[in-house]
C-alpha cells in the first residue's frame, strides 16, 4: 500500500509507531504544513535528518528513506499561527519518491507491514518472555520505569507494538532508534531491541551482577 504524507523532517526525533511525541510548530512553512494537515486526514510523517543537514536546512537536507507516519491526535493553534500538536505514531514506510509542491516536502511512501520470518515464528514467544524478563529487572532497578513498562504485554499477540513502544521508551540512540524503525521483521527488530536493553541495564548494574544475570537468562 502506497500513501502521500507532508514530510516534518527532524534531527533527534524517530517516530515509532505506537509512540507520542509533542511539537511546538513556529516556521512559517511547517505552520502551513500543520493547517494543510489538520484540514485533511491529520497524517504526517517525521523523517530522521541525516548528519550534516545543518547547512542545508532550509532547503532539502537528506533524510533516512524509512520514516515514520504519525497522525495528530491532539493540537492548539495559537493567535500567532504557531502550532502545538501531539503526534501518535501509526506505522513504517519508506520513501519511493518526494516532491514540492508546496513550501514543504511531500513524499509518496510504501507502508511496511510487519511480518515474522517462517523460521523465527517458533522461537518468538520465547523471545518476547526473555525481553519481558528485562522490563521486569529494569523496573527492580529503576522504579521510575514500572509506570510505562508494567502496562506491556510481552506475548506474540502484541509483539510489534510491545517491541516499539520498549524501544520508544528505553532506546536512547537516536541512529539505534533509527535501525529498529528501519526493520518491518518482528523477530529482527526484537533482537535489536534486546541488545539496547541489555546496554542499558548494564549501566545500572555493577560488572559482575550483570554478567551472572545475562548468564542466568541464557538458560531459559
Amino acid at each position: 500500500m502506497t500513501q502521500r504524507v507532508p514530510l516534518f523532517p527532524l534531527d533527534g526525533v524517530v517516530l515509532l509507531p505506537g509512540s507520542t511525541h509533542a511539537f511546538h510548530i513556529f516556521e512559517w512553512r511547517y505552520r502551513m504544513l500543520v493547517s494543510d494537515v489538520l484540514q485533511g486526514d491529520k497524517m504526517l510523517a517525521v523523517p530522521l535528518l541525516k548528519p550534516g543537514w545543518e547547512p542545508n536546512y532550509f532547503d532539502s537536507p537528506e533524510v533516512h528513506r524509512v520514516i515514520g507516519v504519525g497522525e495528530i491526535v491532539e493540537w492548539e493553534t495559537l493567535p500567532d499561527g504557531r502550532h502545538d500538536i501531539r503526534v501518535e505514531g501509526r506505522h513504517r514506510a519508506r520513501t519511493i519518491r518526494e516532491t514540492q509542491e508546496r513550501p514543504f516536502r511531500i513524499a509518496e511512501v510504501e507502508v511496511l507491514e510487519d511480518h515474522v520470518a517462517p523460521e523465527a515464528r517458533a522461537s518468538l514467544p520465547s523471545e518476547m518472555q526473555a525481553l519481558g524478563r528485562l522490563a521486569l529487572k529494569l523496573i527492580e532497578l529503576v522504579p521510575q520505569f514500572h509506570f510505562d513498562l508494567a502496562a506491556l504485554s510481552f506475548d506474540t499477540d502484541h509483539a510489534s507494538r510491545t517491541i516499539d513502544l520498549a524501544a520508544h521508551m528505553l532506546v536512547r540512540d537516536t541512529y539505534a532508534r533509527q535501525s529498529i524503525l528501519n526493520e518491518p521483521e518482528i523477530s529482527r527488530r526484537l533482537q535489536l531491541t534486546r541488545v539496547q536493553v541489555l546496554m542499558l541495564l548494564q549501566r545500572f548494574m555493577a560488572e559482575n551482577e550483570f554478567t551472572a544475570f545475562v548468564e542466568a537468562q541464557s538458560l531459559h
